[in-house]
């Protein structure tokens, strides 16, 4: 018998195969496997777990009908002219000169292909194209949300070095209610990418990869939404923190953080002036446009006012609470940096309060790795935990009945688009829209009265200019009708300053209201009647001049404010203006 024959066999019936390398030598049961540092831990798999049911909550949340609408058909103007829109082209009443404006023009063209590709997947009927474009829109901003809240959590983490009081902090951001998320506008961007850069900066020191990735996001954020400047003054400020850390020049200069941020900083500033369209002058343009005059009228544009509900100062004074009380329970010194920022984001409520959307997450990322200081002298820790292959098994399985269950994964199943009110806001004017666009279509129950009015008032011909609320004008001015262009809608800075204040007087009935209309040939208003109670009481005064087709002030039957409508048309239609651009 030869010596090989006498050898023991590899393979025996003890050995267990699960227990074998898998694939080209990797050990998934191995702590030091090469993909040991992307397994996860108990409490990664609870966030993604989190992470998932904020997806499934936001899946089934409609598109909020405001800002969305015209930054999409200004998207599909850029891609048609391949060019900025300057002035802007469809409305007769924005301004007319060509001064240039800051424009989010990434997020407007990423808005439109969102929109066409929706439209190509609903195949070729005209309202399933609508319906198509529309929802993939919608579900684009819920992988949005869900990548802001991700990456907030990753920075949570990095900062207090804690997985579970990262879920707290991101409870707390979630329980904020971060009140922009919810509405479909280019600053979603901006969100995404201030979570990223708070991840970036939560490591002590600053990876090489992030030295070369921030000056890239920043020029992609500065061609995507004016909140660029956000992220440039996040930079300066953690550099200037890390400089007073550091003491002087030569220790600064001997520091590794300090130089790294410095050198992110300065290719993100040459970056951002030559790869935008706008070039050097975005910094610039960027800054006017908060300062217009206009937007000093809209409530989110306006400082906390510490007399007023619904302006968001209780929630403002909770993190200053919650702030004093972790540094004066914490053992961990305040560093420079989050003095700095702390001035900074904290105080910049007390001028316009949406910065609360920034101060919020800055506040939480400040206060978790003093969190974790508390923690650990009270003796407090959360069991630790091993990263293994099964837990980041389990927590890729726990997306799967997640995404099977959401809206969109419906439609590509089974084609069937989901229904109108998990796609769109209530307050979407469809139903106004269509029966002014064809008041001799099949009306509802609710429009017959309007397209009755519509049919014997204006036979062959517009209705004319309409003023609706300023938030209901969003999807009038994207569906463009013709002769029918809206008044006013929610992008103020685009209006002359004298023609935005009389509109909102109109809104609001002041003084001139009836002038205002008259001057522009008004025929038909669409207002929501729980928001403009005065200019609803002085057109239905008016009975001799105005008829009030649909009123649901107050009503029982329709839960939303927001989706209540208020319609007059008046008796004797005057002419229609000159025609405008």
């Amino acid at each position: 018998m030869s010596s090989a024959a006498s050898e023991p066999a590899d393979d025996t019936p003890d050995d267990d195969p699960m227990e074998r390398p898998v694939g080209a030598g990797i050990d998934f049961a191995d702590p030091n496997s090469p993909l040991a540092p992307l397994y996860l831990t108990t409490t990664s798999v609870v966030a993604t777990a989190a992470l998932a049911l904020l997806f499934l909550l936001y899946s089934y949340l409609p598109m909020h009908h405001t800002d969305v609408w015209s930054h999409l058909k200004l998207g599909g103007w850029i891609v048609e002219h391949r060019q900025l829109p300057n002035p802007e082209p469809f409305s007769p009443y924005t301004v007319q000169d060509d001064a240039p404006t800051f424009q989010p023009w990434l997020s407007q063209v990423a808005y439109h292909a969102t929109y066409w590709a929706g439209k190509r997947l609903a195949g070729n009927d005209p309202v399933k194209r609508f319906l198509g474009g529309a929802e993939l829109l919608r579900s684009a901003h819920v992988f949005g949300i869900v990548a802001v809240y991700g990456l907030l959590w990753l920075a949570f983490r990095r900062a207090s070095g804690s997985g579970s009081l990262a879920l707290l902090g991101l409870l707390g951001v979630f329980l904020a209610g971060v009140s922009t998320l919810g509405v479909h506008r280019p600053q979603l961007f901006s969100l995404v990418l201030f979570a990223g850069f708070l991840a970036m900066l939560s490591r002590p020191v600053l990876t090489r990869r992030a030295v070369a990735l921030i000056p890239l996001l920043l020029v992609l954020w500065v061609n995507l939404h004016g909140g660029f400047v956000i992220g440039c003054g996040l930079l300066a400020l953690a550099w200037l923190g890390r400089y007073l850390e550091c003491g002087s020049v030569r220790a600064a200069y001997a520091d590794t953080q300090a130089r790294r941020l410095l050198l992110a900083g300065l290719l993100a500033a040459g970056g951002i002036a030559v790869l935008n369209p706008m070039g050097p002058r975005a910094y610039l343009l960027a800054v006017e446009f908060g300062g217009n005059p206009n937007l000093k009228t809209l409530l989110e544009w306006q400082p906390v006012d510490f007399q007023t509900a619904g302006t968001g100062y209780p929630l403002y004074v909770a993190t200053l609470v919650v702030t004093l009380a972790t540094v004066a329970l914490s053992p961990k010194a305040v560093t420079p940096t989050h003095y700095l920022l702390a001035l900074t984001f904290g105080v910049a409520p007390l001028l316009q309060q949406r910065m609360m959307t920034w101060w919020c997450p800055i506040a939480v990322w400040q206060l978790v790795p003093h969190w974790a200081a508390v923690a650990g002298r009270w003796g407090l820790a959360w069991p630790a935990s091993v990263p293994t292959f099964r837990k980041t098994m389990l927590a890729a399985l726990l997306w799967i009945p997640v995404l099977l269950l959401s809206p969109l994964s419906g439609w590509l199943q089974t084609g069937d688009l989901p229904p109108g009110k998990v796609t769109f806001h209530a307050g979407t004017p469809l139903e106004l829209l269509g029966t002014i666009a064809d008041p001799a279509a099949r009306a509802s129950e609710r429009m017959t009265p309007l397209a009755t009015a519509l049919r014997e008032r204006f036979p062959n011909r517009p209705v004319g200019p309409l003023f609706t609320a300023e938030a209901l004008g969003e999807f009038f001015y994207w569906r463009d009708l013709p002769g029918c262009p809206p008044i006013w809608f929610t992008h103020a800075h685009l209006f002359p300053p004298p023609h935005w204040a009389a509109a909102f007087a109109t809104a609001t009935g002041g003084p001139g209201w009836w002038e205002f209309l008259d001057r522009h040939r008004v025929n038909l208003i669409a207002v929501e009647p729980d928001f403009h109670r005065e200019l609803v009481a002085k057109v239905t005064a008016q009975p001799d001049d105005w008829l009030v087709v649909l009123d649901e002030t107050d009503s029982a039957m329709i839960r939303d404010p927001r989706a209540r409508l208020f319609v007059a048309v008046r008796k004797t239609p005057l002419p229609l203006p000159e025609a405008g651009r």
